[in-house]
């Protein structure tokens, strides 16, 4: 799908996508009567005493009430219209996925086809034929057999050596009863 460490639930994104169109089409609605109802306001419905030019922006230089509905209005078109792009392109995603995913199933399945020249195959091979036995070699360019020389052979043991008689590695260590084992931290002493 999307790769090994991303997993992508195509269906769960294409809902999402669809909720999103519904969502929208609905603030569209909203936002096209809200449009109408600026529209209609004349700044001349606000008077002309010192809050009628508060309101229109006559006393300040950033606008008046009217330019802050339309900026607001155009803010919301400039948000419905980024909303509809990404819905539209989670739906063309989702559609990329299912195609690509498509793809490498055919490719998938072509594996090993005998009729089918894009896949790879692995090659014919013979069942009467048997590969040789490897055989453990000192040098494998003389071919040399460790039984020619038996302690060229890393599991040898001699048998003439010595056996110590306290071997720890057979034996079971006593475990000590009070002392207690942690993982780490040593001989810390803590006060």
């Amino acid at each position: 799908m999307a790769g090994t460490g991303v997993q992508i639930d195509l269906d769960t994104v294409e809902a999402t996508a669809k909720k999103i169109h519904g969502l929208l089409d609905e603030l569209t609605t909203a936002t096209a009567k809200l449009n109408a109802v600026i529209q209609q306001v004349q700044p001349s419905v606000y008077g002309t005493d010192a809050l009628g030019k508060a309101l229109t922006g006559g006393s300040s230089s950033v606008g008046g009430l009217a330019d802050h509905q339309k900026q607001v209005l155009a803010g919301i078109q400039d948000y419905l219209t980024n909303s509809t792009s990404m819905a539209q392109n989670l739906t063309l995603m989702c559609e990329r996925h299912r195609t690509n995913d498509g793809q490498q199933a055919d490719n998938l399945k072509g594996i090993g086809n005998n009729g089918d020249t894009t896949s790879p195959t692995l090659p014919d091979r013979d069942p009467n034929k048997t590969d040789p036995t490897p055989t453990p070699t000192d040098d494998p360019s003389n071919g040399k057999a460790y039984q020619d020389d038996p302690t060229k052979d890393p599991t040898y043991k001699d048998p003439t050596a010595p056996t110590l008689p306290d071997d720890s590695t057979t034996k079971k260590q006593p475990v000590d009863v009070g002392v207690q084992r942690g993982a780490g931290g040593g001989g810390h002493q803590l006060i």
